[in-house]
């Protein structure tokens, strides 16, 4: 379904260019659910925004972003907002700063329901009660009227995955979705993830620092450093048996082991694993 391969993106600066990923390939198959490890900084959500069209101003991508029939890389303007529109959906790191606060949740999705779908004023309600009944939230027609504020991290959250649902996408980008979230709301986001993964077919593209979390959610697991993929593998073998330096140093830095990651030196073109 999506397929990344040797994917480069320079960024112009100032007075110069910077290398932001570099030859990075990656892919995900229907009802795959795969993820993309690494320290902040590292290029994962750079990498999810490439897919749907989000790279900044004046960037220069090399390589391909295939999805389905379609090179994102060289699409036009219009084939890549009915990716995004119809079969990719996006699910962003800090919900309260994708939603308006003055908006009440019902505004916000249904807003989306009647641009993208083109359902009537009811008929978008009753699917976006619907969706947020979908991912675990009591009382779905009193949410709709709430505003952002009144609601929990873990209840936008889902009001996010439940907005991402609504143009019925086969691949769904999760970036970071449990940041900031207490242990057990982390587990219900991934548990929900899971159960749209089984229930709708999703393939599901989780970025996330928690290797521990992808170890155990994750068929396959991807870690990145310096923009670049340093490793992937099965996510239980690269549990069990690491092959990169910096990967094992992730491992080590879990808090059940570590409390401080080892610093790892040197670039990436001169580091071997």
């Amino acid at each position: 379904m999506l397929t990344i391969e040797n994917l480069s993106l320079t960024v112009k600066r100032r007075d110069d260019e910077r290398q932001i990923l570099r030859e990075v390939s990656l892919t995900c198959g229907p009802g795959e659910f795969v993820a993309l490890v690494g320290e902040s900084g590292s290029g994962k959500s750079m990498t999810l925004r490439t897919v749907v069209g989000l790279t900044p101003r004046g960037s220069r991508l090399t390589g391909s972003v295939r999805f389905g029939d379609v090179d994102l890389v060289t699409a036009s303007k219009a084939q890549v907002a009915e990716v995004r529109k119809k079969r990719a959906a996006m699910i962003f790191q800090d919900p309260r700063a994708h939603i308006n606060p003055y908006q009440t949740i019902g505004g916000f999705m249904c807003e989306g329901l009647r641009v993208n779908r083109g359902l009537g004023r009811d008929e978008a309600r009753r699917t976006a009660a619907r969706l947020l009944d979908e991912v675990g939230l009591f009382d779905p027609e009193s949410q709709l009227k709430k505003h952002p504020h009144e609601l929990s991290g873990g209840m936008l959250q889902r009001v996010m995955i439940a907005s991402a649902l609504a143009s019925e996408p086969e691949l769904l980008l999760a970036d970071e979705p449990t940041t900031a979230l207490d242990v057990t709301t982390q587990a219900e986001i991934i548990a929900i993830l899971q159960e749209l993964r089984t229930s709708r077919g999703l393939a599901i593209v989780l970025v996330t620092h928690d290797l521990d979390l992808a170890a155990g959610s994750c068929d396959r697991i991807s870690v990145m450093r310096y923009g670049e993929i340093v490793e992937e593998a099965e996510a239980r073998e690269l549990w069990r048996n690491p092959q990169h330096a910096y990967t094992r140093a992730l491992l080590a830095a879990m808090p059940a082991r570590l409390e401080k990651l080892p610093a790892q030196s040197g670039h990436p073109t001169e580091e071997k694993p």
